[in-house]
């Protein structure tokens, strides 16, 4: 595909690179990208396996993925240890268990309000933040992002 096309010649290039993001929004209608029943990672042939190495090799190489999901069960179709692959994770209520698997702690679950949410990040483990979200942007905002080359 063009991103893998793109990443690999990043990983060659080494150094400073234009920084890009992939947004997958609404990552449980992405039928494609579910792994299949089998051990191990998806080959990278499939869109399966290209999520999971832009996951792990994009953020060195200034290509950066950025998931909206809406539940835990969705994201784990993709690959069971999918989750450990994203160095920030952020999100609203939810169950305990849910919270518990992302955040080690059941504090999403503790959330009062809707207009709250909880990130991670894994630069600074164990440090859990609580932060007032906002609506998701038109997707006019996401094409204002877009270069050219």
């Amino acid at each position: 595909s063009g991103l893998m096309d793109d990443l690999n010649s990043r990983i060659q290039a080494q150094g400073d690179h234009i920084p890009c993001f992939v947004f997958v929004i609404g990552l449980q209608y992405a039928r494609d990208l579910r792994a299949k029943e089998s051990y191990g990672e998806p080959a990278l042939t499939t869109p399966a396996g290209t999520l999971r190495f832009l996951l792990k090799e994009g953020p060195e190489n200034g290509m950066h993925v950025l998931v909206w999901c809406d539940m835990l069960s969705n994201l784990a179709r993709c690959g069971r240890s999918l989750l450990d692959e994203f160095g920030v994770c952020m999100a609203g209520k939810m169950e305990q268990s849910d919270s518990n698997s992302i955040f080690g702690s059941p504090v999403a679950a503790r959330l009062h309000s809707e207009n709250r949410a909880v990130m991670t990040d894994d630069t600074f483990p164990r440090v859990i933040r609580s932060f007032r979200p906002y609506i998701k942007p038109e997707f006019s905002f996401f094409e204002t992002l877009s270069i050219e080359q």
